[in-house]
């Protein structure tokens, strides 16, 4: 019976610190992202290019003529035209929140792939949904967070440059007479 409660104890702890959590929360996060854009994949020349049926200087005309020059999200998606230059920027996207995901390069990839979910969300206001407006409030919080610290790429690359104070091998008495014997 106390062995259980000390486990409970022990892994409760683990779960519930802060760095764990956030690492979970980039996790799910992350995915969430990833199975966004991959829906989205299939609708691209409909929904998004200029031969769809909302071409962006169409919506950017109607902006511009209503006095809202500045009233329109910002979207990187009305830099793209073509189908294969939108389907580019969805697969640069994918990338970012698949190496988000992971932690390699938290920050960086946090911040591209908040830019780039941002912009897929915003371009087409048709599709907007609750959830979308959600997920962008989220952005603007993940932003700050530090995810990368715990559970990613980046914290095991740490792990590896870094040496343990706990290692009893590294922290033991070293003198010459005992460094000489090692090597004989």
């Amino acid at each position: 019976r106390r062995r259980h409660t000390r486990y409970w104890r022990d892994w409760s702890s683990d779960v519930c610190s802060s760095d764990l959590s956030l690492a979970l929360f980039r996790v799910v996060f992350g995915s969430m992202c990833i199975v966004d854009l991959w829906h989205r994949l299939p609708y691209l020349q409909m929904m998004y290019a200029s031969s769809g049926w909302m071409p962006s200087h169409r919506v950017l005309w109607y902006a511009s003529t209503q006095g809202q020059e500045n009233a329109h999200p910002m979207s990187l998606l009305y830099l793209f035209n073509t189908t294969p230059m939108i389907t580019a920027f969805f697969y640069v996207a994918l990338f970012c929140a698949v190496c988000f995901t992971l932690g390699y390069r938290t920050r960086l990839f946090q911040v591209l792939t908040g830019i780039c979910m941002l912009s897929v969300h915003t371009r087409n206001d048709v599709l907007h949904n609750g959830g979308d407006i959600v997920h962008n409030i989220w952005w603007f919080w993940v932003i700050w967070l530090p995810l990368g610290k715990r559970g990613s790429i980046d914290a095991l690359l740490k792990s590896w440059r870094t040496p343990d104070p706990n290692d009893q091998a590294l922290n033991r008495e070293r003198t010459p007479d005992k460094i000489g014997r090692a090597h004989v």
